[in-house]
């Protein structure tokens, strides 16, 4: 629909918050939906094209405020319907430490396979004789039938928990302490100092901030700092971001002192990264806050670059086995 404005000599319409004047309807073009929240106004030419150049305008504002004398109502597009393959997602809370969400493609995925996706995911140590199982999250101290589907279920929230024990009880992660779990557990903004790596430069001390939805580093500016090499603050939103491993451990004799972690993030069509180091317990706490927000958020960018990894690493292993052969 094109609206016309009548604009008095001094630029204001002669409404604060209505259009008036003329009106023309264009002719039904499959508008039908009288829900308001579906439709946006736009700037529009003379001949009554939209302008799709500028977004639309803000509802919540008078006409006046933009001083276009032709509008035009316009239908959004509405998202395209969820896939089925993406419109199942399965919740497994762990007591302590928190919950991981999984995508799956039907419900005819079994209890057993959704128990092992969590084990390996949390990279919970199986000992000899200790056993793990799924419950339904709303109904505590039953255990499920692993065999049964996920359709048979009849929910999409469950909990693990170790055979012949209670929620309460801890379940024992590999490499965690009561302040990674802390981590773990919480999207809230957190903040480390660390030693950002250079390869043609020295060590830069940056501050990182860890939040759900960005990690930025930003510059520690002190007594010592390099004057002609002014490291830059960088923000990178979280779904922009890959990965976060430990990629090397540093010791003195047999004891674990440093450790370099790799934040992996993708600018453009290519994937780059930084490299930080510091004491071993706050990287391995930074790699395991990082990885928890990717794995809950269902970044397509990590799906992606797991994917491509798992590719190059394949490749590589067929051409050692090729000529060692």
């Amino acid at each position: 629909m094109l609206y016309e404005s009548n604009v008095n000599d001094s630029g204001m319409e002669s409404s604060d918050n209505e259009l008036s004047g003329s009106c023309d309807i264009l002719p039904d073009m499959g508008y039908g939906n009288e829900n308001i929240e579906m439709y946006a106004l736009h700037i529009a030419e003379d001949d009554g094209e939209v302008d799709m150049d500028f977004p639309s305008l803000d509802s919540r504002e008078p006409v006046t405020k933009f001083g276009f004398s032709k509008l035009a109502l316009v239908e959004k597009d509405l998202p395209p319907p969820t896939s089925p393959k993406s419109a199942f997602v399965v919740t497994v809370f762990v007591p302590n430490r928190g919950f991981n969400k999984f995508q799956v493609e039907n419900m005819n995925i079994t209890l057993k396979e959704i128990l092992n996706k969590i084990i390996k995911r949390r990279k919970i140590k199986i000992r000899p004789g200790l056993n793990y199982n799924l419950e339904k999250q709303n109904e505590p101290g039953i255990s499920l039938d692993l065999d049964a589907t996920l359709a048979s279920a009849d929910t999409m929230e469950f909990c693990l928990v170790r055979e012949n024990s209670t929620r309460a009880e801890t379940i024992t992660v590999s490499d965690e302490t009561s302040g990674m779990a802390d981590s773990l557990t919480s999207h809230q903004y957190k903040s480390f100092i660390v030693n950002m790596i250079h390869k043609l430069r020295a060590n830069t001390e940056v501050q990182l901030g860890i939040s759900g939805e960005k990690v930025e580093i930003d510059p520690v500016v002190g007594k010592g700092t390099a004057k002609f090499f002014k490291q830059r603050a960088v923000t990178h939103d979280a779904d922009s971001i890959a990965s976060c491993d430990i990629i090397e451990e540093k010791s003195t004799g047999n004891i674990l002192c440093k450790a370099v972690f790799r934040l992996t993030y993708l600018t453009g069509h290519d994937y780059k990264h930084h490299d930080f180091e510091t004491d071993t317990k706050t990287a391995k706490e930074i790699v395991h806050k990082i990885n928890n927000i990717l794995e809950l958020k269902l970044s397509p960018i990590r799906k992606e670059y797991v994917s491509f990894r798992e590719k190059k690493s394949n490749r590589r292993s067929f051409r050692d086995s090729f000529t060692s052969s």
